[in-house]
């Protein structure tokens, strides 16, 4: 089983969360084996819950971001956590990954990552009635508005 984030315990009291790839609110159901570098709210908050003693997490992050509804579960999750957190961007924090950088305390970007924040966009991949097209503009302005 491949996975494209890690979390490993550095030491009794730090433990280190690597977040590599997209976000996204589920696995799509052709990715049972993993192969995918999906980042999925629900897998990583299992994996942090068998760390919830730690005074410390590093969150190394590399991600083009994806779903902002799954970035911000994560976010909560991190935020809630008794723990320091130290967010160290290792190549990208892109679109919905900035969300997730936010939960840091600390947050560290040497001078070859980026860091991309925009408004929101929608992606509109399906039939679409005009009731349904009058509604995105409302939906990406509640997005917008979610702050942290």
């Amino acid at each position: 089983m491949n996975k494209f984030w890690e979390v490993k315990n550095l030491s009794d009291s730090e433990a280190e969360l690597i977040l590599y790839g997209q976000i996204a609110g589920e696995r799509p159901w052709w990715d049972g084996d993993r192969e995918l570098d999906i980042i999925v709210p629900t897998e990583v908050i299992e994996d942090m819950r068998l760390r919830n003693n730690k005074n410390k997490i590093i969150i190394r992050l590399n991600s083009p971001g994806g779903d902002v509804f799954a970035a911000h579960a994560i976010y909560t999750q991190l935020k809630t956590t008794k723990a320091k957190k130290e967010v160290i961007v290792d190549g990208v924090a892109a679109s919905a990954a900035t969300i997730i950088m936010m939960a840091g305390d600390v947050v560290k970007a040497p001078s070859n990552a980026l860091i991309m924040i925009h408004n929101p966009a929608v992606y509109a991949y399906d039939y679409m009635t005009e009731s349904d097209l009058v509604q995105l503009p409302e939906a990406v302005r509640k997005v917008k508005g979610s702050n942290i």
